[in-house]
């Protein structure tokens, strides 16, 4: 088997999601700390920006964590992160959203609105950009890019009054899953799944790592046990998928959540995607957004952008629904209309998009 080599940091969720799937599928992975040279002349040569995780694999270069998932998932069959009944499956997709495309707002609204944090992260930033620097030059550093990154905030609408509402809806997340762990190891039975890995990136890196607020995460005393098996030597990890078709009860209150809060957003960029696509019908490269939308959380709004990649995400789910036969299709319709997305599924977008140099391309006919 070939070396693998992951460029990343410990303070990216995307990163612990991938280092932990690699762990997990005993691909032996090389973690390679990204330098500030390795970012710029390396892995935005290679992959059109400088972003992270990336995997180097001989020739191929992988970029992006739910294509990296995908690409060793159909390469390697043991140790599938994909439960096989169709219900979870679809539910395990739908999860990995959530930790991919909505529990970032939670991970940047309390890495940065609160300044106690800053230390440490300038710190984690400096460091990792600039091994061997002295302290000085690493944290000027280290406050350069993490300026950069908390300016994502009013891109997704975190602004000052939608930080209440947004912590409780990151604490009712918490609680749920806190409940649903107390009885299971992990959301699919006694084996992590890919919906595992994506929550748990998000929760590891920001709401766990970072020191501030204090006892986060602590009055989730399952959360932390999960956390901690992921974390820990997960390659030996050994376990069984939940045998039953139907859908732990204990799930559906965080789907709930989920189709309250980030589905309008899903929606409104497949709106935009529509609209656009209208008034640029030979353009190829979708832009990042459409303009903007609204976040709402729990009748709180702000104006954030309305942003293209979901749309990625929301095609690749609908491939997995597509994938599923007739009967099969019985269970997930009803739990898809339930969380009000059964019509947006069974409706394909207005073109293939293809994900490449870091952008969303439309297919050539």
């Amino acid at each position: 088997m070939s070396k693998i080599q992951l460029y990343g940091w410990e303070v990216s969720p995307y990163t612990a999601k991938i280092y932990t799937y690699l762990k997990y599928k005993q691909l032996d992975p090389q973690y390679v700390t990204s330098s500030i040279w390795q970012l710029n002349f390396k892995i935005k040569k290679d992959v059109g920006q400088i972003i992270m995780p990336v995997v180097y694999d001989n020739k191929q270069v992988l970029q992006d964590s739910s294509a990296i998932i995908d690409h060793y998932e159909a390469k390697y069959a043991s140790k599938s992160v994909i439960p096989p009944q169709p219900l979870h499956k679809m539910c395990c997709y739908l999860l990995e959203f959530l930790g991919d495309e909505w529990l970032p707002l939670a991970a940047l609204h309390y890495r940065w609105h609160y300044p106690e944090n800053r230390p440490f992260i300038f710190n984690e930033f400096g460091r990792s950009a600039l091994p061997r620097f002295p302290r000085t030059i690493q944290t000027f550093i280290g406050k350069k890019m993490g300026a950069k990154m908390a300016g994502y905030l009013p891109i997704l609408g975190i602004s000052d009054h939608m930080q209440h509402a947004l912590e409780k809806n990151t604490h009712t997340l918490l609680d749920y899953l806190n409940q649903h762990l107390a009885h299971h190891a992990f959301l699919f039975g006694s084996r992590p799944s890919l919906a595992d890995l994506s929550i748990y990136g998000p929760i590891y890196a920001h709401l766990h790592r970072d020191p501030f607020p204090e006892n986060l995460i602590s009055p989730y005393p399952h959360v932390v046990k999960w956390i901690n098996t992921l974390n820990g030597p997960i390659h030996k990890h050994q376990g069984e998928w939940l045998t039953s078709p139907s859908l732990p009860m204990s799930l559906l209150p965080i789907l709930q959540v989920w189709s309250q809060t980030h589905v309008p957003l899903i929606k409104a960029s497949i709106e935009g995607f529509k609209e656009w696509k209208k008034l640029n019908p030979e353009t190829i490269k979708l832009p990042r957004s459409f303009g903007s939308t609204t976040l709402n959380i729990n009748g709180q709004q702000s104006s954030r952008l309305n942003l293209s990649y979901v749309l990625w995400m929301w095609q690749r789910i609908q491939n997995v629904y597509n994938e599923l036969s007739g009967e099969e299709k019985t269970a997930v319709d009803a739990l898809l209309n339930q969380l009000d997305i059964l019509d947006s599924m069974r409706t394909a977008l207005p073109n293939i998009i293809q994900l490449k140099q870091c952008r969303l391309h439309i297919q050539p006919c």
